[in-house]
């Protein structure tokens, strides 16, 4: 009776959702304080609204989504697997990847809801999903056993009943846990502002650019006058007809009734709208093309990408990625896969961070060259898998590394391998003191100068040392370089 009771008061509260979304679509959506009815469809027609769905849509479908078998050494792309084409390339016959999801997000983003409708073969196995305009989804009821079934307008208006696990339910924020709330809903007013902003100003320019305006008459018009007059004023109307001379008959006085357009500071208003909608779908300003001061700079752009990616992608994808796992692999595949987007691509950093990443890990042993260009999207190499290990590092138990000893040189082959270190010696020290001399003459001169060599002598000495030890080591005099030297 527990179940069946909480079954019937969800029913009851999603009746009345069911009236106010008829209701909604009757009055053709909300009327607001500012004028403009705001619904789902004409919401798009403010720029802000429209660009916040656009980027979001674009760049969800433009990710990798693909499904991974769990190995014992972590995981791999299951293509073989029936799910993966459908995912990642074709849901239907009708639509590729991006398209599904760009359209599935737009959905989420504008009624808090995406609908799919799951096509399963024989085995019930997933092979197709097509997408459901939430304003075609009538009712969704959970039924006395907890599932939930979904009352769906047909092409022919009739009303066909999907059961859940047929249906691919991905919901925004909502306060039930299964229906979430359109942002357009909720941010109506704002919105409503937006548009009649956008409204005000092209009734501006169409009047001639002209707030409203008094004639005054010193006596009394006759009609022939008063024709004349409205047509000469109708001839001045319209951005084509803005700056030509008006010459006004029988003493008539010109008197601006309104204050101009930038004292209404109608410029702030719209940067305001565009801010205060932003936030609704949690957009950096940076990704609506918004560049004023103040709001992107070279270092702020790099943060703004990875706020953009944390705070305003992550949860739509972790909600796209669980609800996939929970509908469309059966319940004997879910501990041995998984769906997941790959964001990697937006997470990278300019080239030459990522190069100083990868030179830090490989370095460091934790990442191999060939996991370097995976990372970078190229071709394997072969011999670039095993991680490499620095000769200064190693392990409590790890036997001692072996030193490398040069073959025997006949005094006859010294001169090359001595010419080759001294260049390397003279060329880095060479450079070293070339920076340091730059940067003292930016930032102290002489004293700066003295300063920088005595911090790099402990590093030249070092290297030095490295250069010529395995040749000190092979035996080789090192003779007439140590007078040059």
């Amino acid at each position: 009776m527990g179940a069946l009771s909480r079954a019937l008061r969800f029913e009851k509260r999603t009746t009345v959702d069911k009236l106010s979304s008829d209701l909604f679509r009757q009055l053709g959506g909300l009327s607001t304080k500012a004028g403009p009815t705001v619904n789902e469809e004409t919401s798009i027609r403010c720029s802000v609204v429209f660009a916040c769905v656009r980027v979001i849509a674009e760049t969800i479908a433009s990710l990798p989504l693909k499904i991974y078998r769990i190995t014992d050494d972590g995981k791999e792309p299951a293509t073989n697997h029936g799910l993966y084409q459908v995912l990642y390339s074709s849901p239907n016959p009708l639509m590729t990847s991006f398209t599904w999801r760009e359209t599935s997000m737009a959905h989420d983003l504008l009624w808090g809801n995406a609908y799919s409708e799951i096509v399963r073969d024989g085995n019930g196995r997933p092979y197709e999903l097509w997408p459901i305009p939430p304003g075609r989804v009538r009712d969704v009821r959970l039924l006395p056993d907890m599932t939930l079934e979904y009352a769906v307008e047909r092409l022919d208006r009739s009303t066909g009943i999907v059961p859940g696990r047929n249906m691919l339910h991905v919901p925004g924020l909502g306060f039930d846990g299964l229906v979430g709330k359109s942002v357009i809903r909720v941010a109506a007013e704002q919105i409503g502002v937006a548009l009649a902003t956008e409204e005000f100003t092209s009734r501006y320019f169409s009047n001639g650019a002209q707030l409203g305006v008094i004639l005054e008459h010193p006596g009394e018009m006759g009609e022939e006058g008063a024709a004349r007059l409205k047509a000469d004023i109708e001839g001045h109307t319209g951005l084509g007809n803005v700056f030509r001379t008006m010459v006004l008959e029988e003493g008539m006085k010109w008197h601006e009734a309104s204050i101009k357009l930038v004292d209404a500071q109608l410029l702030e208003l719209r940067n305001f709208q565009v801010e205060d909608i932003a936030r609704n779908f949690r957009v950096p300003l940076m990704k609506l093309g918004v560049n004023r001061p103040g709001v992107v700079s070279y270092n702020s752009a790099e943060l703004q990408n990875i706020s953009f990616v944390v705070d305003c992608l992550m949860p739509w994808l972790v909600r796209w990625e669980q609800a996939i796992n929970q509908k469309l692999l059966l319940p004997g595949e879910r501990s041995r896969y998984f769906v997941k987007f790959n964001v990697d691509a937006l997470l990278r950093g300019d080239f030459a961070t990522r190069m100083q990443g990868y030179q830090t890990g490989i370095q460091a042993g934790f990442l191999t060259r060939a996991e370097a260009r995976e990372l970078e999207d190229l071709n394997a190499i072969d011999g670039l898998d095993e991680p490499l290990v620095p000769a200064n590092m190693k392990g409590i138990d790890d036997p001692e590394p072996v030193q490398a000893v040069m073959p025997p040189v006949s005094q006859g082959d010294t001169e090359p391998l001595l010419n080759s270190a001294w260049d390397r010696i003279t060329r880095r020290v060479g450079q070293d003191m070339a920076a340091a001399a730059r940067k003292a003459l930016k930032n102290g001169g002489e004293t700066a100068f003295q300063l920088s060599l005595s911090k790099l002598m402990p590093d030249h000495r070092r290297y030095i040392e490295e250069q010529l030890a395995p040749l000190v080591a092979a035996g080789i005099s090192l003779g007439g370089h140590d007078e040059r030297n």
